[in-house]
């Protein structure tokens, strides 16, 4: 009977012992998931481009986290593919400034958080940028007109509340221009200013403003109306028109045009005689040589 249990005894450990070498026990791996973000914070501090927001991360899910911040977008859940913040790493609560906002806007913004399993979003808030308005002008009259110039201007009596960065008039042959037409660029930021126009085609009907631009937009003021003179040597109320009065000439009066019409009968070299036969020399055809002409009249005919 000894022998019978033992061998059994025998046979029991050698069968435990066999189990016990084919079942080894194996450790369990640690699974990684996004991180966790309890918020995003209330969107604060906002004015026309900018604002300030940012979130809380509870856990990191397992990963470090290598990227956090806020994204937003003017349509409803925002990703990281659309505009975002980048507010260092790590878990806690985080602050973003956002920047680059257009006035007057609707954004949706949600906070995030990135690990190497993937980018975890808080909750969705929404707030509105306020909106800057457009600078208040006026236009001036138009004066100094000439055959390929003039003179207008004017004044900006408000700037929006944003820095005004481009002013000037702007004028075309189509009513209502714009600054896509051809434009002056004063750079004025208030109050009263002029501007010259050149490069006019003779005898046009223009239609001009005045404007001023800052964050929000393009300002106008009323549009005014003028006609360019005709161009020099152009017949005119019976003779050529041969100079118009500039702002260094004696006589110039911005209001109205002034200058002077050479009769036909002046072009004739010959004219200036004694019965036909004895010529003063006075032969200048060019705008300038008028006074010479007449210096050389006095030298032979006198004085008198």
């Amino acid at each position: 009977m000894k022998m019978n249990l033992t061998l059994i005894t025998v046979i029991a450990l050698l069968f435990f012992a066999g189990c016990s070498k084919s079942s080894p026990s194996n450790p369990t791996t640690p699974v990684t998931t996004v991180p966790v973000i309890s918020s995003t914070t209330a969107v604060s501090a906002v004015t026309g481009t900018t604002a300030v927001s940012g979130g809380n991360i509870t856990a990191d899910g397992g990963a470090a986290i290598t990227a956090r911040g806020v994204c937003w977008n003017t349509t409803t859940n925002p990703t990281v593919a659309n505009f975002k913040t980048v507010d260092g790493s790590g878990i806690g609560s985080f602050t973003s400034n956002i920047t680059g906002l257009s006035t007057g806007t609707v954004y949706y913004l949600r906070s995030y958080a990135t690990n190497s399993a993937g980018t975890a979003y808080g909750s969705e808030v929404s707030f509105t940028t306020t909106a800057t308005p457009v600078p208040n002008i006026t236009t001036a009259i138009v004066t100094g007109i000439s055959d390929t110039g003039a003179i207008s201007g004017g004044n900006i009596t408000s700037d929006g509340g944003a820095i005004i960065t481009a002013s000037g008039v702007c004028w075309s042959t189509s009513s209502m221009p714009t600054i896509a037409d051809s434009k002056t660029t004063e750079n004025a930021v208030f109050g009263l200013y002029p501007s010259y126009i050149r490069g006019l085609t003779p005898n046009t009907v223009y239609y001009l403003r005045a404007y001023a631009t800052n964050s929000n937009g393009t300002a106008y003021g009323s549009q005014v109306s003028f006609t360019s003179f005709q161009a020099i040597g152009s017949d005119f109320q019976g003779g050529k028109l041969a100079y118009i009065l500039s702002q260094l000439d004696a006589g110039y009066n911005p209001s109205t045009t002034h200058g002077l019409i050479a009769a036909p009968a002046d072009i004739n070299t010959s004219m200036w005689s004694e019965n036909g036969f004895i010529t003063t020399g006075a032969t200048g055809l060019t705008i300038g040589t008028g006074n010479a002409n007449t210096n050389q009249i006095v030298l032979v005919y006198g004085a008198t």
